[in-house]
C-alpha cells in the first residue's frame, strides 16, 4: 500500500511543481512585488513594447538571381532567366539544372545574410509576380555555394513546367 501512496505523492509533487513553473512563466502585473518608492502602473503592460522591423519594399530591378531547373523539361531555366533579365533582374550565374531532381513545386529561395529582410521581400515579390503559388524559403547551407552571388535563387518545379508559361 505504501507503494501506491508514494506514487500519489510523486504525482502531487509534479503537479505542484508544474503549476509553479507555469505561474512563474507568465508575468502578471498584479502579482509582481512592489518595491518601495516604485510606481505601479494600471496599464495592461508595464514592459516597453518594441515596434517590429518594417518589411522593406521589394526591389523590382537589380536583384541578383540564380535559376535552376528541377525538372526534365530542357531549357526552362534559361527561358526563365531571360524573362527575369528582361524585367530588370541580374543573373549572378548561368541558368543550370538543379542538383536535385525531380522537383515537384517551384521554390523561390532568399539568402539569409545581412540583407535577409530585403532578400526575403524580393523573393516574395518574385514568387508572387512570376511563379503563382511558389513557396518562399530561406536558402539552405547546402545550396548557398550553388547560388554564388545571388540574393534570390529560383528552383523551377514540375508545376511551372506543366503550366506552359
Amino acid at each position: 500500500m505504501s507503494l501506491g501512496i508514494g506514487r500519489i505523492a510523486v504525482v502531487v509533487a509534479l503537479v505542484v511543481g508544474g503549476v509553479a513553473v507555469l505561474a512563474s512563466a507568465f508575468d502578471t502585473p498584479a502579482s509582481a512585488p512592489v518595491v518601495p518608492g516604485s510606481h505601479v502602473s494600471s496599464s495592461p503592460s508595464t514592459r516597453p513594447h518594441s515596434t517590429p522591423t518594417p518589411t522593406p519594399p521589394p526591389r523590382k530591378t537589380g536583384v541578383k538571381i540564380a535559376v535552376f531547373n528541377g525538372t526534365s523539361s530542357a531549357g526552362i531555366a534559361a527561358q526563365v532567366q531571360q524573362m527575369l533579365q528582361q524585367a530588370g533582374y541580374v543573373p549572378a550565374q548561368q541558368a543550370t539544372n538543379s542538383p536535385v531532381t525531380p522537383i515537384n513545386h517551384t521554390v523561390v529561395y532568399y539568402r539569409n545574410d545581412a540583407a535577409a529582410a530585403q532578400n526575403h521581400a524580393d523573393a516574395q515579390y518574385i514568387a508572387t509576380k512570376y511563379f503563382k503559388g511558389a513557396r518562399v524559403a530561406e536558402l539552405g547551407l547546402s545550396f548557398t555555394d550553388l547560388a554564388r552571388g545571388a540574393s534570390v535563387a529560383i528552383v523551377l518545379g514540375q508545376d511551372y513546367a506543366n503550366s506552359g508559361a
